[in-house]
C-alpha cells in the first residue's frame, strides 16, 4: 500500500461488530460532505452476495461513490492482499476526480488493520502443509492442534480463539514452513496511514434485537431465493459465511423449519459479532460510541466533523 496516495486526504475508519450501523453512519456523512466510501467487509466484495451479506442497497450505493462492493465473483479467491491492491488501483484511477474525504467501512478488522499498517511478513501458506494440518485436525481434533500451537508459539496461541480453526492451522503452517514463530512474523507494524477511527458498539441483548429485525428484513427481501439461485456455488468458501451456510443447510433440508433457520443464523451472527468485538478491542485509538444511547450517532457525526475540520 502506497501511504502517499492518502496523505493529502482526510481518512476515517468506521468499525464495529456486524449490525451496529456502520453503513448508516457513512450515509449520514454523505448527506453533508462529498465522500468516497471504501468497503472493508470481506463478504460484501462478492457481487452475487447481496441480501445475506447486508450489502448496502442499490439506492444506498447511489447516494455517493462506493468502491469495492460486489467487484468479485464467488469462485474467485479473496485475500486481504488482493483487496488492498484493488483499493490502491482504484485510488490511482479515480484520484483526479475522487473525494479527499474517505470513509473505510466494514466489520473485517483485519482489513482495516492491514490498510492502516500494511501487511505483515507472514508468507503465503503451502497448500500441502495446510492439507496435512487439516487431516491432522480430522484425526486428532482441533484441541490437539491448538495445544501444539501453544507449545510452539504461546504468544500466538493466546491471541487466537481456541475454536478458530482457520487461524490455528494458518499459524501452524507458517511455523512449519519457516521455522519461525507466527507471533514474531506477524508482529505489529508501525502506522503507515493516519486514520480518524470511530467504533460503534452496544450490549449483546441490544445487538440481538437489531440483528433479529435485520434478519426478518433479509428474509422478506428474498434471502432464501438468493441462496437457491446460487446452488451451483454452494461449495464455495463465500457460501460458507454466516447467513449463507445456514440457508444452504435449510435448502438441503438439513434444517427443519424457518424458525430453526432464524435461530441458527442469529446464534452464529452473534458469535461472529463477539469475535469482531474481541478483535477490535485490541486496536488502538478508536473513539467508541454506544448506539444504545439515542444521541450516539449524532455524537459520532460530530466527532468526525470536528476531526475533519482540524485536518
Amino acid at each position: 500500500m502506497k501511504a502517499s496516495l492518502w496523505d493529502k486526504d482526510f481518512n476515517c475508519s468506521i468499525v464495529g461488530s456486524t449490525g451496529t450501523g456502520k453503513s448508516s453512519l457513512a450515509l449520514s456523512l454523505s448527506r453533508e460532505y462529498s465522500v468516497d466510501v471504501w468497503n472493508m467487509d470481506s463478504v460484501q466484495v462478492f457481487k452475487e452476495l447481496n441480501i445475506g451479506s447486508a450489502k448496502p442497497t442499490q439506492e444506498e450505493l447511489s447516494v455517493c461513490p462506493h468502491y469495492l462492493y460486489g467487484y468479485m465473483n464467488v469462485i474467485e479467491e479473496n485475500t486481504v492482499g488482493l483487496h488492498l491492491k484493488a483499493l490502491e488501483n482504484l485510488k490511482l484511477e479515480f484520484m483526479p476526480q475522487g473525494s479527499s474525504f474517505n470513509l473505510f467501512v466494514g466489520g473485517s478488522g483485519f482489513y482495516q488493520r492491514a490498510f492502516e499498517r500494511g501487511l505483515s511478513d507472514v508468507p503465503k501458506s503451502d497448500p500441502l502443509v495446510i492439507e496435512g494440518l487439516e487431516k491432522l485436525k480430522d484425526e486428532k481434533g482441533l484441541d490437539f492442534l491448538y495445544s501444539e500451537l501453544d507449545k510452539l508459539d504461546h504468544d500466538a496461541a493466546v491471541k487466537i480463539y481456541p475454536q478458530d480453526a482457520y487461524r490455528i492451522i494458518r499459524a501452524l503452517a507458517v511455523i512449519k514452513q519457516t521455522g519461525k514463530k507466527w507471533s514474531i512474523l506477524n508482529k505489529k507494524r508501525p502506522v503507515e496511514i493516519n486514520l480518524c477511527k470511530v467504533g460503534l458498539h452496544c450490549s449483546r441483548d441490544h445487538l440481538a434485537e437489531r440483528l433479529s429485525r435485520r434478519l426478518d428484513q433479509m428474509i422478506d427481501r428474498g434471502l432464501i431465493d438468493e441462496v437457491f439461485d446460487l446452488k451451483d456455488y454452494w461449495h464455495t468458501k463465500p457460501l460458507q459465511s454466516v447467513g449463507y451456510k445456514e440457508t444452504v443447510a435449510f435448502l438441503k433440508s438439513n434444517i427443519a423449519s424457518m424458525d430453526i433457520l432464524k435461530y441458527e443464523i442469529l446464534k452464529n451472527t452473534l458469535y461472529l459479532a463477539k469475535r469482531q468485538k474481541t478483535w477490535l478491542k485490541r486496536e488502538e485509538n478508536i473513539e467508541w460510541f454506544d448506539i444504545e444511547n439515542k444521541s450516539a450517532m449524532n455524537q459520532a457525526l460530530s466527532y468526525i466533523k470536528s476531526s475533519h475540520s482540524k485536518f
